[in-house]
């Protein structure tokens, strides 16, 4: 029995290495929470730009909606970049939007900022080129103090930096919500504080130096509407498919000249 979990744990790594690698999309219902499946990330990412998400359900996914990676691992194929980059991560799920039928990524539901930083090692060992990290909804949802959120957050950057100075972080806030019966989408006092929170985090990192950049994902930096988290395809709080596919576009928009810039120092 051993033998044979080890075996389906070795082919569910080999077809979650790399995502988007070819112009042709699966097909496939199935969807899933994030699952673990080891910290070996010894795969072949030789000319690629790595790209890792990091975060909690809004980038795992929620039940039977697609995560913005998702369309975002579609989008980069899209844009021609189906060669030249691929997603590395401790963790995968199905889906349905590209080639492979998976998506690595650090992350799964539930997760808080102290979570991250419990399998970081394991996580930052996969050697991204570019970090996309989203996560303090739980946190702020679990009511702890904006001082401890401020705390555990300027912590876990630190940490990330420490393990690997050059990488390139993109940070972008939590997002809003709608009220309970969806009618109107709102940004509560603490999701408006932790965007000035993290805004001026990134400003700090990159006068010091750091590749750390704010992905605005307010009101202001996206134009939420009620139906970005439709009735019948999830809560008031994950958006539905178009909600994510605006908050995939914004990530592309973000990392796009960072993308071409490494695929330019790859090619020298």
């Amino acid at each position: 029995m051993k033998r044979l979990i080890a075996l389906m744990l070795t082919v569910f790594m080999i077809l979650s290495v790399c995502s988007c690698s070819s112009n042709e999309s699966a097909e496939t219902d199935e969807f899933a929470e994030a699952v673990w499946v080891g910290d070996a990330c010894d795969i072949d990412t030789t000319g690629r730009v790595k790209i890792m998400c990091v975060g909690d359900s809004l980038t795992a996914g929620y039940k039977k909606t697609n995560a913005y990676r998702n369309y975002l691992a579609n989008e980069l194929i899209e844009n021609g970049y189906g060669d030249t980059t691929c997603f590395v991560g401790p963790h995968a799920s199905p889906s349905d939007l590209c080639p492979e039928g998976f998506v690595r990524l650090y992350g799964y539901g539930g997760n808080t900022i102290g979570g991250l930083r419990g399998s970081l090692a394991g996580a930052m060992a996969c050697d991204p080129d570019i970090i996309i990290l989203m996560i303090g909804t739980n946190d702020l949802a679990g009511y702890e103090l904006n001082e401890e959120v401020e705390k555990h957050y300027r912590t876990l950057i630190k940490e990330i930096l420490q393990y690997d100075p050059d990488v390139k972080l993109f940070l972008g806030n939590p997002i809003p919500s709608t009220d309970t019966a969806k009618t109107y989408v709102t940004e509560g006092a603490r999701i408006k504080w932790i965007r000035e929170f993290i805004m001026g985090l990134c400003e700090d990192k990159a006068f010091n130096g750091y590749n750390v950049s704010f992905v605005d994902f307010s009101k202001e930096g996206i134009d939420w509407v009620v139906d970005d988290w439709k009735a019948g395809e999830t809560d008031h709080v994950h958006p539905s498919a178009d909600g994510n596919k605006k908050m995939a576009h914004r990530w592309f928009t973000a990392i796009q000249p960072t993308i071409d810039a490494l695929i330019a120092e790859n090619a020298a």
